[in-house]
């Protein structure tokens, strides 16, 4: 989003893109911090 700010613009006003894009960042750290089932499978499956 950030990168595409110039073609969002006529759009979207700044103050929504920056929400959008503080929530899409919240949403990707909750993901983070927390591990994949796939490595539940790889470490925890003994």
């Amino acid at each position: 989003l950030e990168s595409d700010r110039k073609f969002l613009n006529p759009i979207y006003t700044n103050d929504v893109i920056d929400k959008i894009i503080e929530l899409e960042r919240r949403d990707q750290r909750e993901i983070a911090i927390r591990p994949h089932p796939h490595e539940f499978y790889l470490y925890f499956d003994v």
